[in-house]
């Protein structure tokens, strides 16, 4: 399993990839888009809303209302919404999905944009990795692919959600498009695992900061 080297670029800044790369965020009607907006105000990100979320920084508005047990079929519609509306074949070179309650180090997460953004041309698949039987899944905190992948996951016929998980839904569908459209010596996956003191979940504690965030703030459980 790959991973990527500390402090990779002295230069951090993302600004010659412009709109080469683009991070979603679904985001429930009890999380704080103005917050989110804030900390990732440098960064090309989107917004994923429910259709009866009205607030006016809701990037998209998906078609139906979706709860915690349903998000594989949230994940489902977000990506035919990313692959209809903002995809075209060579547009990205990285395309990530991150959750509301997770805190990235963002000076990590620029050398990640920058490494998979370089090496578009491969077949990078980023994140906490889950091995399943017949494919490897990524935790569903925070997950990218490079645009290799991308063109590959919007030009198939993507699998419907039967599994529970929607990281393990994501996991299988994107498999199946690369495992169904290429010939077997064209198959490689290059797997990266995340490195888990640049990324927290629901929670942050540090000098002078004590965060927690998500379900269990909202008592949404």
């Amino acid at each position: 399993m790959l991973t990527i080297p500390k402090n990779l670029y002295s230069d951090r800044r993302l600004t010659e990839l412009e709109e080469k790369y683009l991070i979603y965020m679904p985001i429930a009607k009890y999380e704080s888009i103005d917050w989110i907006k804030n900390y990732y105000s440098d960064l090309n990100f989107k917004t994923i809303c429910d259709d009866d979320d009205e607030r006016k920084r809701c990037d998209v508005n998906l078609e139906k209302q979706y709860t915690y047990d349903d998000l594989r079929l949230k994940t489902y519609e977000m990506m035919q919404k990313f692959c209809k509306n903002d995809h075209t074949p060579g547009k990205y070179k990285f395309f990530a999905k991150l959750d509301f309650d997770t805190v990235l180090d963002k000076r990590y997460l620029y050398d990640v944009i920058r490494y998979i953004s370089d090496n578009s041309d491969r077949r990078i698949y980023y994140g906490k990795t889950w091995p399943q039987d017949g494919f490897v899944e990524m935790n569903g905190q925070f997950y990218a692919i490079s645009g290799k992948l991308v063109d590959e996951l919007c030009s198939c016929n993507m699998l419907y959600p039967t599994r529970a998980g929607e990281d393990t839904y994501f996991a299988e569908a994107l498999h199946q498009c690369v495992r169904e459209n290429l010939l077997p010596e064209d198959k490689e996956i290059i797997y990266i695992e995340y490195n888990n003191e640049y990324c927290k979940h629901a929670e942050l504690n540090t000098d002078g900061v004590s965060l927690k965030l998500g379900r269990r703030v909202a008592n949404k459980m």
